[in-house]
């Protein structure tokens, strides 16, 4: 997924997660090939604003999964 939801502010943050959560199963759905562990990481950390994602940069190379992640940017 290129070009997800862009996350403007902290407060929307949930909400974004939820969107690009529910861009990968519809693409899934429709015939798209799922997308790694990685991929998913990737995409929500390219809808946080810059300061933001540069602070999660180096947790998204760790190897943890895709909701572990999710789950430690949610807080």
């Amino acid at each position: 997924m290129k070009n997800g939801p862009e996350v403007k502010s902290l407060e929307v943050i949930p909400a974004a997660m939820k969107r690009v959560d529910a861009i990968h199963k519809a693409f899934v759905e429709a015939g798209g090939t799922a997308l790694s562990e990685c991929e998913k990481k990737t995409d929500l950390l390219e809808s946080m604003p810059n300061d933001i994602r540069e602070q999660l940069q180096w947790r998204s190379a760790t190897p943890e999964s895709y909701e572990k992640f999710r789950g430690y940017v949610r807080g």
